[in-house]
């Protein structure tokens, strides 16, 4: 009784699976823009060995980044943009922009007053300004 092929064959796997996940987030580190890392990604082959949920969180790992790169003033606009009814549709970035669950985390992040909603949306209170009721997604 041997587990020496199979092992291998697991070991090997992951390995795989750990390359592209290195190769996938070189290449979101390099882009400056959301589908200059999903071209890069194409190219590279990785889309298919990602497969739907690795771009998924590939593009929620992005959208965090994006965040991560708003002043607070801006941060704040993004929230006001969702606060006051908009959508993907409408939002300047279209179906690329920061999503309020995104624009959430973010504010807790840099430790605004955040409060959960039964709506599942969020009560935020940033560094100045009034209180903005965020949406949980449109």
């Amino acid at each position: 009784m041997s587990d020496g092929p199979s092992h291998r064959s697991d070991a090997d796997q992951a390995g795989a699976a750990l390359d592209t996940i290195r190769q996938a987030m070189e290449a979101l580190e390099t882009a400056e823009t959301w589908p200059q890392a999903r071209d890069a990604l194409e190219t590279a082959g990785l889309t298919r060995r990602l497969g739907a949920d690795g771009m998924q969180r590939l593009a929620d790992i992005w959208r965090g980044r994006v965040c991560r790169s708003l002043d607070d003033s801006a941060l704040a606009g993004e929230m006001r943009f969702w606060s006051e009814g908009g959508d993907l549709p409408a939002h300047p970035d279209g179906f690329r922009a920061p999503l309020p669950h995104d624009l959430a985390q973010e504010a807790i992040r840099r430790g605004w007053v955040v409060s959960a909603l039964n709506s599942g949306g969020w009560l935020i209170s940033p560094p100045t300004g009034r209180p903005i009721t965020l949406p949980a997604r449109r």
